[in-house]
């Protein structure tokens, strides 16, 4: 089951393949090197189209994801090789990178209706989430700073960015939407004059 996108219409996904354009794509170190190349059509496809869940099935059909990670050890710097959840890393990719675009998108989307804010929400409902986690919910974001920061740093932020305390583990638990009729949320200025 995929994230709860609330605002994921045409305009949205318009403005999500906007900001794809302007590159900046996250290039996992679990996506296999032959599939590398294939990641920005591949990710742009669930943009245009689809969802985290569709981009999720096509990471695993298209054997993308490596099945095995060369680690060094703690202890005394060895090199160690370790197994890959492959389905879980194309989970937490498809989630946090469709997320991290959507978010974006409904970023935008807001600064075209005159918002300086959007909403922090819940991505999926995570049983036994921390307190720190649930009352980022609701917190209006200011749009250029969520902006600048989600176009600088890849989906692993994402929740630190909203609010989340670091090391949560609890990646793309939350996203935002748009601010609905009655919400406490500041409004661009139309002009500004100057006196």
């Amino acid at each position: 089951m995929g994230l709860n996108y609330a605002n994921l219409n045409e305009t949205t996904r318009r403005f999500m393949l906007l900001e794809f354009e302007t590159g900046n794509h996250f290039l996992s170190p679990r996506l296999a090197d032959v599939a590398k190349p294939r990641w920005p059509d591949t990710l742009r496809d669930a943009l245009q189209y689809h969802t985290d869940v569709w981009l999720e099935r096509e990471l695993i059909r298209r054997t993308m994801m490596l099945g095995t990670e060369t680690l060094k050890s703690p202890m005394g710097g060895k090199t160690m090789t370790r197994a890959i959840n492959k389905e879980q890393a194309a989970k937490t990719l498809a989630e946090g990178e469709f997320n991290r675009y959507y978010m974006r998108g409904v970023c935008l989307a807001a600064k075209a209706r005159g918002f300086s804010q959007v909403i922090v929400c819940a991505g999926k409902i995570i049983p036994h989430a921390s307190r720190d986690l649930i009352r980022a919910v609701g917190v209006p974001m200011n749009i250029d700073t969520l902006l600048e920061n989600l176009r600088t740093n890849n989906y692993t932020k994402n929740d630190a960015i909203l609010g989340a305390p670091m090391g949560s583990g609890l990646s793309a638990f939350l996203s935002v939407r748009l601010p609905q009729a009655g919400e406490a949320v500041i409004r661009r200025a139309k002009t500004e004059t100057v006196s």
